[in-house]
């Protein structure tokens, strides 16, 4: 559903989100939740429904998120729980 002055799109189902690699620096990264308010000109969103985040092996889920594309930052909510892995490095 897009609002009446196109700031405000509701996302409803199973949304699928990807965000792919950086400069091939990290694994693409999936968000999956049911629902997904998006303020495309503030180029955030909001949700309030299960949601999980997987990059690579690392998965982790909450109860709702806020999501910043111009920061980069996103804040789970709720009961957060996760395995996260990280990147092995090559010896010299």
């Amino acid at each position: 559903m897009i609002g009446r002055d196109w700031k405000e799109v509701e996302l409803v189902g199973d949304v699928n989100i990807l965000r792919h690699a950086v400069a091939g620096d990290t694994p693409p990264t999936k968000l999956v939740t049911a629902s997904l308010t998006v303020f495309p000109d503030e180029e955030r969103g909001i949700g309030r429904e299960a949601v999980t985040i997987t990059q690579g092996r690392s998965v982790i889920r909450g109860t709702g998120l806020e999501v910043d594309n111009r920061t980069g930052v996103s804040v789970l909510h709720g009961r957060v729980q996760g395995t996260l892995h990280r990147r092995r490095t090559e010896k010299p």
